[in-house]
């Protein structure tokens, strides 16, 4: 489906490849290891390509919508939607939603066939106050249901929980007008409590376990309704708020955080080399700092598989731009495929990603120079030294 960001009309016959002017720096390319700069050999420029191409996230295989792309809807004082066919044109992107968003719009769907003359924001307005009260009564029983976690606590620590939750259980029931944002910051109460002093430690993780279902715009429909209410006042935005979730981001498989503690152990060799892989910004954010090997065993996606496939869908790309004799970029895109295989590896040894594809698409001199480089890149040897001498 290609997207007209000018207009309405929509192509159905290419998601997401919108065509864009060349930057400057699209044509340079560094293969020298010795430089041992990511960002350097695989500028923006090089992700933005396979963006073109169509490609979907690396952790959840939803399709990845171009940040770019993302930004020119939004720096847009219209998206020049006719009111009548806003609603067609969100419905558009159905199929690319995550989880919420898509049940959120299956109840706009819902609404809008008994009131079909109505636009998104009306549609909205329609919906807030009954998705109002259902996040009030949410937020009001999760709070009490971890409050109740607390009482098996010492006194003087229930006290100190307590008084975190009922500042935080008041908060949701002021007046409407004198807030911007109804429901408590989960993060925020999990931090309080996770800095306090707990001895019970079973119970701090119940606790932070049970405030984990606090309603959000991730987790909850009516939440995301009610947002759209409170933060968005078109339409337009509104259709942005949905596709936002699904914008690409690239993460670093080995989080910066760990990388920084590296660095000033002298533990890894070259900590400039952080290798990034193509997400949606919704997941980037929810692995966050968690360490990769952990992030496989936490997330509700299938993560192995879908790695698969993203390795699949760049080698089919790999292939498309060498029978069109794009001969820099798909050099420079079959080391980045061996660079994600062995970095991934590298940070899970349980994965085992498969690039014969890319052997056979490769002569054997070409495939064996780009793995021996990509391995010296990441310092693959030393790693594994290390590590024995560290187990």
């Amino acid at each position: 489906m290609l997207i007209n960001i000018h207009s309405y009309n929509i192509d159905n016959n290419n998601l997401y490849q919108i065509q864009k002017n060349t930057r400057k720096d699209d044509n340079i390319i560094v293969f020298k290891a010795s430089s041992k700069n990511f960002e350097t050999m695989f500028p923006t420029s090089f992700f933005d390509k396979i963006l073109k191409e169509g490609i979907n996230c690396a952790y959840t295989n939803v399709p990845l919508f171009p940040k770019k792309d993302f930004l020119s809807l939004k720096a847009l004082e219209s998206l020049n939607i006719p009111v009548e066919l806003d609603f067609k044109y969100l419905q558009k992107f159905k199929d690319h939603l995550y989880s919420n968003e898509q049940k959120t719009l299956a109840i706009l769907e819902k609404t809008k066939e008994k009131h079909p003359e109505i636009c998104i924001k009306e549609l909205i307005d329609e919906l807030f106050p009954k998705s109002e009260q259902k996040v009030l009564k949410k937020q009001a029983t999760v709070l009490t249901n971890a409050l109740f976690i607390a009482r098996k606590l010492p006194e003087g620590e229930f006290t100190k929980v307590s008084q975190i939750l009922t500042k935080y259980y008041q908060e949701i029931f002021q007046p409407y007008n004198k807030k911007e944002f109804i429901y408590p910051n989960q993060y925020a109460i999990s931090s309080e409590l996770h800095d306090l002093h707990i001895s019970d430690s079973k119970i701090k993780t119940k606790l932070l376990k049970a405030l984990q279902k606090l309603p959000n715009t991730h987790n909850m429909p009516e939440a995301f309704i009610y947002t759209c209410k409170v933060k968005n006042n078109s339409s337009n935005n509104i259709i942005l708020r949905f596709i936002k979730t699904i914008m690409a981001s690239v993460d670093h498989i080995h989080p910066q955080a760990e990388q920084k503690k590296e660095r000033a152990a002298k533990f890894d060799k070259n900590p400039k080399f952080w290798v990034t892989i193509l997400t949606s910004i919704f997941i980037n954010k929810t692995k966050s700092d968690t360490l990769f090997d952990l992030f496989l065993k936490q997330c509700k996606f299938p993560v192995e598989e879908n790695l698969q496939k993203h390795i699949n869908r760049l080698t089919e790309i790999m292939q498309k731009w060498k029978k069109e004799e794009k001969n820099e970029d798909w050099k420079k895109l079959s080391l980045y495929i061996l660079t994600l295989k062995y970095e991934l590896e590298k940070r899970a040894p349980q994965l085992h990603i498969n690039v014969n594809t890319l052997k056979k698409s490769l002569d054997n001199k070409t495939y064996t120079k780009q793995t021996q480089k990509v391995k010296k890149m990441l310092d693959l040897d030393e790693y594994k030294s290390q590590l024995d001498a560290n187990s």
